[in-house]
C-alpha cells in the first residue's frame, strides 16, 4: 500500500485513501476520521479538515477483530441487558422485550451519548410507568390523576401509551391511565389497548370490569379479533367459568377462526378437569377438522378423555397416531395405555409396549 495513507477513526474503523487526496497531510501517516457524509469522508488533523471521496476510500478491518467502542464498558452493559431480556423471553414466552438491533460504531456512540442505555423504552415512557406505578400505594382521594399526567400531555404517542398500559401492574392504575389515554388527541379506538386491559382485569379476577370493557369495545366499533377472543377464553377458563369460555369459543368458530394449539390445549385441559368429556371430544374433532397439528400434550389429554368416556379402542388409536407422528409419550401416558390394554385383554401388546418403554429409557 505504498500509494495510500491509512486513517483511523475514533471508533476504531480504518480507512485507506490515495495520497493525493490528502496532499496537505502527506507528511503524516495517521489522522483522525471526523465525519462521514453521503459521498465524502472528512478527516481531521491539527484543526484542519480534508475531504476524501467515499469512492476513493474503503474500510479495512483486521481479520477476527471487532470494531472497538468509544466506551470499553458499553458492550458489556449492552450484552448484560440483552441477556436479561433473552432470559425473560424464555421464562415468559408472552413477554415483549426490547428489540435489539445491530448498530454501527457511530450509531452506538450516539446511543451512549443520548443516555438511552439507562432506559428500557425511552425517558418519557419509563418516567410515566414509574410515576403511575407509585400511585398504586396511595388512596385515590390523595391525588388527581389528570394533574399527575399533565407533564405527559402531547409527549406520548399512541404506541408509547400502549407500552405504558401494558407495563402497569395495578388494575386500578391501568384503568385510570386508560381513561386518561382516551382523552389524548393521538388516541385511536383499537383492540390493542382493550386486549391489554381485559387481560389485566381477568388476571385480577375483576370479571365485572371484563364485561364492562368488552361491551365498551364493541360499542366503539372495535371488532374482536383472534387475540382478544383467545385472551377471554383463557381468562374464563382459569376462573372455571366454562360456559363463558365455550361461548367465546363458539363465537370464534362462527367467524371461521381457530384458536392456536396452546389455547386448544388449555380448553381441553379445562374441560377434562371439569368433567365435561363430551365437550372436550367436540373440541378435539373441531381441531382435526381445521387440520391443526396436535402436540404431545394434546394427545395425552384426549387419550385420558376417551378413557373416561369408556372409548378405550378409540383412545388406543389416538395413542398409535401419536407414536406414528413422532411424539414420545411420557411415563404417565404409558401407564394409562397399559391399563387400557389390560382391560381389553391385549397382553401381547402390553409386552410390546413395555419393550418400547425400555428402549425409550
Amino acid at each position: 500500500m505504498s500509494g495510500e495513507l491509512i486513517y483511523s477513526s475514533v471508533y476504531g474503523e480504518t480507512i485507506s485513501a490515495p495520497k493525493q487526496s490528502l496532499s496537505r497531510f502527506a507528511s503524516e501517516r495517521r489522522v483522525q476520521l471526523r465525519r462521514v457524509y453521503h459521498l465524502k469522508v472528512v478527516a481531521r488533523k491539527d484543526n484542519e479538515d480534508a475531504r476524501v471521496k467515499l469512492s476513493d476510500a474503503f474500510f479495512e478491518r483486521p481479520g477476527n477483530k471487532r470494531w472497538a467502542l468509544s466506551d470499553d464498558g458499553a458492550r458489556r452493559v449492552i450484552k448484560q441487558k440483552k441477556s436479561l431480556d433473552s432470559q425473560l423471553r424464555k421464562n415468559q414466552p408472552g413477554t415483549q422485550t426490547v428489540n435489539w438491533l445491530l448498530r454501527s460504531p457511530a450509531q452506538m456512540a450516539q446511543f451512549l451519548a443520548d443516555g438511552r442505555v439507562d432506559y428500557r423504552f425511552n425517558k418519557y415512557v419509563d418516567k410515566a410507568i414509574y410515576t403511575i406505578s407509585k400511585l398504586a400505594s396511595k388512596s385515590k382521594d390523595s391525588y388527581d390523576f389528570g394533574v399527575v399526567m399533565n407533564p405527559w400531555v402531547g409527549s406520548l404517542s399512541f404506541k408509547d401509551m400502549c407500552i405504558v398500559l401494558r407495563e402497569l401492574k395495578s388494575v386500578a392504575s391501568a384503568c385510570d391511565f386508560f381513561h386518561w389515554m382516551k382523552l389524548q388527541g393521538c388516541y385511536i379506538p383499537s383492540v390493542i389497548p382493550y386486549t391489554m386491559l381485559l387481560r389485566k382485569c381477568g388476571e385480577a379476577g375483576r370479571f365485572d370490569l371484563v364485561e364492562t370493557y368488552y361491551t365498551e369495545m364493541l360499542r366503539e366499533g372495535c371488532e374482536p379479533d383472534e387475540v382478544v377472543i383467545c385472551s377471554l377464553i383463557c381468562i374464563f377458563g382459569k376462573a372455571n367459568r366454562i360456559n363463558d369460555m365455550m361461548a367465546f369459543y363458539t363465537m370464534m368458530r362462527s367467524q371461521g377462526l381457530v384458536p392456536p394449539i396452546v389455547v386448544l390445549n388449555f380448553m381441553l385441559s379445562s374441560l377434562y378437569k371439569a368433567g365435561l368429556y363430551n365437550n372436550a371430544i367436540e373440541v378435539w374433532r373441531d381441531l382435526l377438522t381445521a387440520r391443526v397439528k396436535p402436540n404431545e400434550y394434546t394427545y395425552a389429554v384426549i387419550v385420558n378423555v376417551l378413557r373416561k368416556e369408556r372409548k378405550s379402542v378409540e383412545a388406543l388409536d389416538v395413542f398409535e397416531e401419536m407414536v406414528q407422528e413422532g411424539h414420545l409419550p411420557d411415563e404417565i401416558l404409558y401407564s394409562t395405555v397399559i391399563k387400557m390394554m389390560g382391560d381389553l385383554g391385549r397382553l401381547d401388546n402390553i409386552l410390546e409396549l413395555y419393550e418400547r418403554m425400555k428402549l425409550q429409557g
